[in-house]
Formats: C-alpha cells, structure tokens, sequence
C-alpha cells in the first residue's frame, strides 16, 4: 500500500515536470514568433522609409504608433 502510494506521488511528479516543460517549450515559441514579427515590421519600416514614404505615412500604412516608426 505504502508502495502504490509512492508510485502514484511519483507518476504525479513526473506528469507535473512534463506539464512544465511543455509551458515553457510554448512560451519560447511564442517568444521566438514575437521577435519574428518585430523583426518584419523593422524590415517593413526600413524598406518603405528607403522608398520616400514619410514616418507619418508608414504609421498610418501598418496601423502602428508614429514613435515605433522613428
């Protein structure tokens, strides 16, 4: 009895440690698609201020606060 009971204790401490790592696993991806975007958005805002458009007008174009365009 005192043995089922420690297999139970362990198996739930093992589930835990996997449900922890698959939240950070998820947290890192999502962290990775945030980085991408800016990245795309920098790349964005590089390319059309190299085509003459204003600051004010590649904020209005990507919807996005003039201070992020600067």
């Amino acid at each position: 009895m005192l043995r089922k009971a420690r297999e139970e204790k362990e198996a739930a401490l093992i589930e835990k440690e996997k449900e922890r790592k698959e939240k950070e696993a998820a947290l890192i991806e999502k962290e990775k698609e945030r980085k991408e975007k800016e990245l795309m958005k920098q790349k964005s805002i590089d390319f059309m201020l190299q085509k003459g458009c204003t600051p004010e007008q590649i904020s209005e174009i990507l919807g996005i606060p003039l201070n992020q365009v600067k």
